[in-house]
């Protein structure tokens, strides 16, 4: 029997898409054993980029169902199924939108330490080797949660457990899925957000429907039938045709050629896009190239950003934390600036990532360069969660989908097959538009006090930082990412 199987990729609005699917290489036997070293990220040919800009519309979601289905045991034998096409022949209609209630304290807590590991995880495997690099945390969540709600058993359990669910990973899918629709729900014209999900099934192939009641109802993902059995190309040009839509032409592919064939059985997609202005915006005739030095020592003239005045800052042991925070203040840009000479990377850590709190408000001096990430191609991250602690989501033999679709002979076993994820930011004097297909930070407590500290403080990030941007809330890190050279793309 051969195995069905599941890729993922995220894209520039961050994308993912997750393909379930027959054949015989695209699933693979994998050892319940991590490799002491990462594995080499494989590229993808590069789609090519436009600058089209993001949609104008907010994408909005739907009140959450009133229980998800189990994770811990498969469906009844009898269940009913559902094949991909509706009864008229059509695409699923979105279910209708309600607006989610907000998260309480305890809640936020619940989805940001998920994003927050997720992100600490992920970022020193893919940073690795990459001068410039940034990725979601919330949308690979968004659509590895979606996919893990369909897993049953041990595949189950090891994919709540890289996924930081926490002991109720059923309750942390609900309170992912409330985020979104909160996050929709706040989008205004100067803090634009969009999230869509979406599945895309082989119409001849049978889903539960309990998955994707629960899957169009907590993440707004409803199902449109495509045949990838007879017409994969054509299916894939659907979907990155979606992909386009919904990004407003930025991301005109998310799936290469030769990632899906006749054997796909459904994929699962994911889009996060922002766009954001600057609560104080920097003036552009402050603008001006100074150096900066690259992490080998050299030293390069890039444009430097320039704004002076009252902000939220902290610091300690040298390295210095500096919030911009977007108009409406509910979504805020982080700069993590280390001492020179010294390697960003370590502190991005869950721990560190959990103490960004309404830091303390200090009259501070801002360099800060523009910047643009827009990588040529998506990255795969497939062997990264395996090694992470989920390879049985990727074993043609053992993984356990049952709850997305029953296993018989002649529908094959349900498999992960692939995660790709591309993200892109940039950043200048008017704000950040960023897109893809998460204890206190360094124990920061204050900046300092007494009378020989100096006002205002130098926050001049003239040598490699990180960044990332925080849905204020809840504490979901929407985006990180690590500036080694502004020049660049990637």
């Amino acid at each position: 029997m051969r195995p069905a199987w599941i890729a993922f990729a995220t894209l520039g609005g961050p994308l993912l898409a997750a393909t379930l699917g027959l054949p015989g290489t695209a699933c693979r036997k994998q050892p319940d054993v991590r490799s002491e070293t990462p594995a080499d990220v494989t590229p993808l040919p590069p789609p090519p980029v436009d600058a089209g800009e993001a949609p104008d519309a907010t994408l909005a979601s739907p009140a959450a169902p009133d229980a998800p289905p189990p994770v811990d045991a498969p469906p009844p034998p009898d269940a009913d199924v559902a094949e991909a096409t509706a009864p008229d022949g059509t695409e699923a209609a979105p279910p209708p939108v309600a607006e989610a209630a907000p998260l309480t304290e305890e809640e936020s807590r619940v989805v940001a330490a998920a994003a927050a590991g997720l992100a600490g995880d992920l970022y020193p495997r893919l940073a690795k080797d990459r001068t410039n690099m940034a990725f979601s945390p919330t949308s690979l969540l968004l659509a590895l949660a979606m996919t893990s709600g369909g897993a049953r058993g041990e595949t189950a359990a090891q994919m709540n457990a890289v996924l930081h669910l926490g002991d109720d990973p059923d309750r942390a899918r609900e309170l992912l899925g409330r985020a979104q629709r909160r996050l929709i729900a706040t989008s205004s014209e100067t803090a634009r957000i969009a999230i869509a999900n979406r599945l895309f099934g082989e119409k001849s192939y049978t889903f539960a429907p309990e998955f994707l009641d629960w899957a169009a109802a907590q993440f707004a993902a409803p199902l449109e039938p495509v045949d990838f059995r007879h017409a994969f190309e054509a299916a894939r040009d659907r979907i990155n045709a979606w992909v386009k839509e919904q990004t407003r032409d930025r991301i005109p592919e998310i799936l290469p050629q030769g990632s899906v064939d006749s054997g796909t059985r459904l994929v699962l997609t994911n889009a996060i896009w922002f766009k954001g202005r600057w609560l104080v915006r920097f003036e552009e005739q402050e603008t001006r190239p100074q150096p900066f030095t690259l992490a080998n020592g050299a030293a390069v003239n890039v444009p430097m950003m320039v704004r002076n005045g009252r902000m939220r800052y902290a610091e300690r042991d040298g390295v210095q934390l500096l919030e911009l925070p977007y108009d409406g203040e509910e979504l805020s840009l982080f700069v993590v600036l280390p001492p020179a000479g010294e390697a960003p990377d370590p502190w991005l850590t869950a721990e560190h990532l959990a103490g960004l709190d309404r830091l303390p408000k200090w009259e501070v001096d801002v360099r800060l360069p523009r910047f643009k990430i827009d990588p040529p191609q998506p990255v795969q991250i497939a062997e990264d969660l395996a090694e992470l602690g989920m390879p049985r989501a990727f074993d043609q033999d053992r993984a356990e989908f049952e709850g997305i679709a029953a296993a018989p002979s002649d529908q094959g076993r349900l498999c992960i097959s692939a995660v790709f994820h591309r993200a892109f930011v940039e950043v200048n004097e008017e704000g950040t538009e960023a897109a893809a297909s998460t204890a206190v930070v360094m124990v920061f407590g204050g900046a300092g006090s007494g009378p020989n500290r100096p006002r205002p403080v130098r926050f001049h990030a003239d040598h490699p930082f990180l960044f990332l941007i925080r849905d204020n809330r809840t504490g979901l890190i929407l985006f990180v990412g690590r500036v080694g050279d502004p020049r660049a793309a990637a």
